[in-house]
């Protein structure tokens, strides 16, 4: 990379924010946003979550339209349009996001971004271009980016560490959110305006001389390849094994097999552009050899995941590794046909897989939906549970057999996690939502549907009562109050989580949950502490002299024995004066 002169770098900025705006202005919001976050301390609302996640898609999404409109040689009425219609294309998306926003939703978020940032790659090579203009092209955005990422965050670590000495050298007392907004500040605004500045125009035209950096082959011939091997070593040792003793694969090997198979194709691509030098004879060799090697390992990687497929169907993880095994056989395929032209197909293939993924019949969440209910309506059939008219009979306790039970209960947990109650409705004659009235939490949402299924606690847990309290609390008198924050937490005996963190900064606020037969636990705000009971069913109200905690469901565990209650979820708010 050549070096900056102040000149040139005051240049490149400009030219940057005139050939980047909207990726700059998604930034802009995107940074202002993030900082409002932490600076409010909100509970995200629907709008704040889609500006939030719109500004980080726009980014890359415009970055690549640029780039696209670049290497076709649009005019600037062409390269106006093709951008505006990547706005068009996000709002409509944005807008169509529900009010109350679901694991599906944030999974597809995931999903898009990473379509996102594969544009930026895909965009400026849908040309019928060289291979290795692709190949120069994803080096030089690759280098880039990583050059402003460390740019950035220099400066961010130096004003990080500028406020730490304000504070210690001179007694100024300095709000600790200044530390994560001034960090968000960099990384998000800051690379974003560098990488705009320093990042060469997009020609399809473009000198395809250049020189190779001798570090990537180092590091490909003398470190990837090396733990490629180390790797392939392992697992064919595991998958002679396992013909030996006629037993399936263990499910952790899919994770090994995965990343062999993407340091293998990682180190192809690093060599790419000195496969074919005289001096360099091995790479072919290693380039063929490796994709050989790669279907047993995909073979066994297949194994794996459709032992656990068998037994517990299909759920997003297991679709993302079936997705990703499936992809990386018809990466080693098709590279083995085109040899030297497999290039562009690698990202191109991998937004495709992305997209799929996210929408439509074929989506992780649309095939693991029907893979469970598939399951449960299995258990429904072979157990009788379903009457006549193929609704679930509810008039019967499901008592055995233990294990389809079980496996019943985990099933419509699953589905009222990620798919929410109206995936289990087909099978209640009831309307869902009239019997979930006031019942917000998803887990206490699963306890009474199960309840109402009849799908009882196995006979481990017939010594325990549930207890599920809700309220609206209309028109409790908040006169006085300074603050307010709303807490929800779920699963807290499943995660062992005992500590609740309400407030990081003025005052600093934490409720610490106890096992008890009374007492709910400890809350401390700033250096008071105070016990806090639990809460009666009639009495969802808990006020001290200088605050109010209103709760607005709690869900437990009591045990007789034992005399004791385990909290596993609570939503709460706490008013301070």
């Amino acid at each position: 990379m050549k070096s900056l002169s102040i000149q040139q770098l005051s240049d490149g900025l400009y030219k940057g924010i005139t050939r980047f705006p909207l990726a700059i202005l998604s930034a802009i919001q995107f940074t202002f946003l993030v900082i409002y976050g932490i600076e409010a301390d909100i509970d995200p609302g629907i709008w704040y979550l889609r500006g939030v996640h719109g500004a980080q898609l726009g980014i890359p999404l415009f970055i690549a339209l640029t780039f696209f409109a670049e290497s076709k040689n649009y005019n600037p009425i062409k390269k106006i349009g093709v951008k505006f219609g990547g706005v068009a294309l996000l709002l409509l998306y944005l807008l169509t996001l529900p009010e109350t926003l679901t694991f599906i939703n944030f999974s597809r978020f995931v999903l898009l971004t990473l379509f996102a940032h594969l544009l930026v790659f895909i965009a400026p090579s849908l040309h019928k271009g060289y291979e290795l203009h692709f190949w120069v092209l994803a080096k030089e955005i690759i280098l880039t980016f990583i050059e402003c990422v460390f740019y950035a965050f220099v400066i961010g670590f130096g004003i990080f560490v500028a406020i730490s000495a304000v504070h210690f050298l001179f007694d100024i007392n300095i709000n600790n959110k200044r530390y994560p907004e001034v960090m968000s500040f960099c990384l998000i605004f800051l690379t974003t305006i560098f990488f705009a500045g320093r990042m060469q125009g997009v020609n399809s035209k473009q000198n395809m001389v250049f020189d190779y950096p001798e570090i990537l082959k180092n590091f490909t011939q003398f470190i990837l390849i090396p733990l490629v091997l180390l790797y392939l070593i392992i697992l064919y040792i595991y998958g002679g094994q396992i013909l030996m003793n006629q037993d399936w694969p263990k499910g952790w090997v899919s994770y090994l097999s995965i990343g062999f198979s993407v340091l293998g194709i990682v180190s192809i691509i690093l060599i790419y552009p000195v496969r074919n030098d005289e001096n360099n004879k091995w790479i072919p060799l290693f380039n063929k050899g490796f994709l050989y090697t790669l279907f047993p390992i995909i073979f066994l990687f297949c194994a794996a995941i459709w032992r656990r497929i068998s037994e517990y169907g299909i759920t997003e993880n297991r679709y993302y590794l079936i997705a990703l095994g499936v992809w990386l056989f018809f990466i080693s395929v098709y590279t083995l046909i085109k040899r030297d032209h497999f290039i562009k197909m690698i990202p191109m293939s991998l937004s495709v897989v992305c997209i799929l993924s996210a929408f439509g019949p074929l989506s992780a969440f649309n095939v693991s939906k029907n893979s469970q209910l598939e399951r449960l309506n299995d258990y429904a059939t072979s157990n009788n549970w379903l009457d006549e008219d193929g609704y679930w009979d509810t008039s019967n306790e499901k008592k055995t057999p233990k294990e389809d039970v079980d496996q019943s209960r985990s099933i419509i947990k699953y589905l009222i996690k990620n798919h929410g109650y109206a995936s289990i409705q087909p099978y209640l004659k009831d309307s869902i939502p009239d019997t979930l009235q006031g019942v917000d939490n998803k887990y206490a949402q699963s306890r009474t549907i199960l309840q109402e299924m009849k799908l009882i606690q196995t006979s481990d847990y017939v010594k325990e009562n549930r207890l599920n309290f809700y309220t609206t609390h209309q028109g409790v008198d908040i006169k006085g109050y300074s603050k307010y924050f709303t807490k929800e937490a779920q699963y807290l005996k499943r995660n062992g989580d005992k500590a609740i963190s309400i407030s990081k900064a003025d005052p600093v606020i934490n409720l610490f949950i106890e096992n008890g037969a009374t007492k709910l636990g400890t809350l401390i705000i700033g250096d008071q502490t105070y016990n806090i009971p639990f809460p009666d069913e009639n009495e969802m109200l808990y006020k001290k002299k200088d605050f109010m905690m209103v709760y607005k469901s709690v869900n437990g565990i009591k045990n007789e024995e034992q005399n004791t209650t385990t909290l596993t979820a609570v939503t709460f708010t706490l008013f301070i004066k």
